[in-house]
């Protein structure tokens, strides 16, 4: 169920769709809060994107190698410039069903690796 949860956060940040979170669990709960924290964290960021003129981002595997070194990062990029947006950690947690990790990852570190231009 965890992973559908997070698979139902990406499809919704990548297309700037906040009518996708109703499929979350109401059990769905994270470590500062549950699915209603959720929903009104992301349409924060989407409808500031979509006032940007932004109709949907491309979804790449990023990484965190800071807070969640081992965990599942995506990071969504403009189609237009290729820039990064918005990077969340979004993963499953061991034994829990319905317990996500759900991080806006701010980080942004100086030295790109030179793969992908991505800094990670």
């Amino acid at each position: 169920m965890s992973q559908h949860s997070i698979s139902i956060i990406v499809k919704s940040i990548a297309s700037l769709d906040l009518t996708i979170l109703s499929d979350l669990p109401e059990d769905l709960s994270y470590e500062s809060g549950d699915a209603l924290s959720i929903v009104e964290e992301l349409t924060y960021h989407i409808e500031k994107f979509k006032k940007e003129g932004h109709t949907s981002f491309e979804v790449k595997v990023s990484k965190c190698n800071f807070c969640y070194p081992n965990s599942n990062t995506f990071s969504f990029h403009s189609k237009e410039t290729t820039d990064e947006k918005l990077r969340y950690v979004l993963d499953t947690l061991p034994n829990e069903e319905n317990n996500i990790i759900f991080s806006h990852c701010l980080n942004r570190p100086k030295i790109q690796d030179g793969k992908d231009g991505m800094p990670f």
